[in-house]
């Protein structure tokens, strides 16, 4: 139950760094599915870091384990990547949604879908319940 707390703590903070990177890379005049990817890359990085040192207290000993560890972690987030660009297309471009509020519902998605990943595939040996 301690590490959904810290969860949905870091989940509120990684999608901080998610819509804000889009909005700013928006203002500038950047593409949305463009600044949706960048944003992306930002809060995974991110979100490892939080989540294996602050959620699921992993202790990888080795470059191998933590390198396997990052790719399972990342290859997770290339699935909420999928689903966020195609949300975001879903709200944006047929449903006529505003970007920053497609973007913000979108995250919800995406922040219970991680938590999900990161549970059962990740951090799954050196998780606390």
């Amino acid at each position: 139950m301690k590490n959904i707390f810290s969860y949905i703590i870091f989940g509120i903070f990684t999608t901080i760094v998610n819509v804000v990177s889009f909005f700013c890379l928006e203002l500038i005049g950047i593409d949305y599915k463009t600044s949706t990817i960048i944003a992306w890359v930002l809060s995974v990085i991110f979100a490892y870091i939080t989540n294996k040192k602050y959620v699921f207290k992993s202790t990888t000993k080795s470059v191998k384990e933590t390198t396997l560890e990052f790719s399972n972690f990342t290859l997770g987030r290339i699935l909420s990547l999928l689903i966020d660009l195609l949300c975001m297309f879903i709200f944006i471009d047929v449903l006529n949604i505003s970007n920053i509020t497609s973007k913000i519902a979108t995250n919800v998605l995406v922040v219970v879908i991680n938590y999900f990943i990161s549970k059962l595939f990740v951090f799954k040996k050196t998780s606390n319940d």
